[in-house]
């Protein structure tokens, strides 16, 4: 024998009412996951949360120390980006020395090495850009260091270097980086 149970009106709202929460509940629940998922496959995770700059400054009277800034987890970017602010392999650095006294900003690989045709950078000094180039066109020291910049120290020198991988770059880009020197 079959029996059949009736619902009453109002039971049967409840049980709809139930069902769309549970429904919503759902989209949102999946909705999270996908975005967390794609917040995950989209981040650099090879990037170092933690600051490997050795010395805030580089004195020029140590200079065959190991006094040195290191710029790494260089992206992929446009030059575009590259300037801008979410470009996050940038150092802000002072070069200490007597007035005066002349000297050269040089980069030196380290890590992975790529053609210098793909190297970007920017040298700021006093939030005014002073060059923006690629490494392939500085000049190149006996030891394989770029020099990126000669001066004469003023006063207490505050510099910014931006580095950037072009974006028509096919190759692989983790761990590339490379030391500041002051010379």
């Amino acid at each position: 024998m079959v029996k059949v149970v009736i619902m009453k009106k109002s039971e049967k709202k409840y049980t709809i009412k139930d069902v769309y929460r549970m429904c919503i509940i759902t989209g949102v629940l999946l909705l999270a996951v996908i975005c967390i998922g794609g917040y995950i496959s989209s981040a650099n995770l090879d990037f170092v949360p933690f600051d490997e700059l050795t010395a805030n400054y580089i004195s020029f009277n140590n200079s065959n120390t190991t006094d040195m800034i290191k710029v790494s987890n260089l992206e992929r970017l446009s030059d575009t980006k590259g300037i801008s602010f979410r470009n996050r392999s940038n150092k802000d650095f002072q070069v200490l020395g007597n007035k005066n006294q002349k000297f050269k900003i040089i980069l030196y690989h380290i890590g992975t090495v790529i053609s210098d045709e793909y190297i970007h950078f920017s040298l700021s000094h006093k939030e005014k850009e002073i060059i923006r180039y690629t490494l392939d066109q500085m000049q190149e020291t006996p030891n394989g260091g770029k020099i990126i910049y000669e001066g004469v120290i003023k006063d207490n020198e505050d510099w910014n270097l931006k580095m950037w991988v072009d974006h028509s770059y096919k190759g692989n880009v983790k761990n590339i980086s490379y030391e500041i020197r002051i010379q």
